[in-house]
């Protein structure tokens, strides 16, 4: 490893018979050319002072203005209608989790809602995206889009936490009330987070933070403690060789897709955006439609996707179960299977990879 690719370190303990190592890589392991070329923060005396998307096909189109013209008028007017969320037809269903760290070889990604999954990996790791379990994806707790699907499940039902993922900071991916509770009932787990975020994370009281940028690396560890701190545990694997699995996770926002896909790529599995499009005039600089969500898919090389970022919050005018539908549609015009590919599941379900 050359000087470029040094890594920080810090060891953290998930459990009584596991510890998690978190590695940041110093210096981008590989990025594209124009992401030094067209930099995606105005600096002002050395501080970050704002964000700008630099890639061509973002526009500033869900600005208020937009919004209004796009949105407001037209449902005030009729023209378009606030979408009926006591017709959905999307069961919800108790998660089910894996008995212990080591009870199976598989990649499993339950859906607990929105942008969330809690995804069990074959080495034990046990990591949560974009957790919100309030009512409301809101700064108000008595106002704002509120969840026309009930909770599956809530943060004490998890058994194991070791790391959460944000995405972003809007309310729909991002609540203090909920990072706050994770951190009560597990005392280890680690934040990662995009450029900017690390110092509302500390001043909210969590300890264990890593702030990402776009293109950044973190690699994680995960292994059974030593012999001595496993000696009052059962079923512990033996350490060794293949008791440890390294994963590796970019960090930052909307990133040009198909850059993804050449330098990280392929994925075993991507958790891909499918509602909160419509209308697209004033939305499509923001969210990802059926259609843009399978070209997602291909353009970071994901072996396989399920889909995210719908069925629980009316935060745009489609109806509640077109997503899916959608899908299968823009599935079926790219030539690619139905289901098996990139596919739906029932909110507290678990898939298999």
């Amino acid at each position: 490893m050359d000087s470029s690719e040094a890594l920080a370190t810090a060891s953290t303990s998930t459990s009584s018979t596991y510890e998690m190592t978190v590695a940041k890589v110093q210096g981008r392991l590989s990025m594209p050319e124009e992401a030094e070329s067209k930099p995606h923060y105005v600096l002002k005396r050395g501080s970050v002072v704002k964000f700008r998307n630099p890639y061509p096909s973002y526009s500033n189109s869900n600005g208020p203005r937009s919004i209004f013209r796009n949105v407001v008028w037209p449902v005030i007017t009729g023209e378009l209608k606030q979408p009926d969320t006591t017709s959905h037809s999307l069961p919800v269903t108790e998660p089910q989790w894996l008995p212990s760290r080591t009870s199976s070889d598989k990649l499993r990604a339950t859906w607990l809602g929105h942008a969330c999954y809690y995804v069990e990996f074959p080495s034990g790791l046990r990591v949560l995206f974009d957790p919100v379990f309030e009512d409301r994806c809101s700064p108000f707790s008595f106002l704002g889009p509120k969840r026309y699907t009930r909770q599956p499940c809530a943060v004490h039902d998890m058994p194991v936490v070791d790391a959460v993922v944000i995405s972003h900071s809007h309310y729909d991916h991002l609540s203090r009330t909920s990072v706050l509770e994770i951190q009560r009932k597990h005392p280890d787990v680690h934040f990662f987070v995009g450029l900017g975020l690390e110092k509302w994370f500390r001043g909210c009281g969590l300890r264990n933070v890593t702030e990402l940028d776009w293109w950044e690396d973190v690699d994680l560890t995960i292994a059974p403690k030593t012999a001595d701190d496993q000696a009052t545990s059962t079923a512990t694997p033996s350490p060794g060789p293949d008791a440890a699995e390294k994963r590796r996770r970019g960090g930052g926002g909307a990133r040009k897709k198909s850059a993804i896909g050449a330098l990280r790529g392929p994925f075993d599995l991507g958790l891909i955006p499918i509602g909160a499009y419509h209308p697209r005039a004033a939305f499509s600089a923001v969210h990802a439609g059926p259609g843009d969500a399978v070209d997602m898919m291909r353009d970071t090389r994901c072996r396989r996707a399920l889909a995210m970022h719908w069925a629980t919050w009316a935060l745009t005018l489609e109806d509640v179960d077109e997503p899916p539908r959608l899908l299968r549609e823009a599935l079926r015009r790219r030539g690619l299977p139905e289901e098996g590919v990139f596919d739906v599941c029932e909110i507290g379900a678990s898939r298999e990879f």
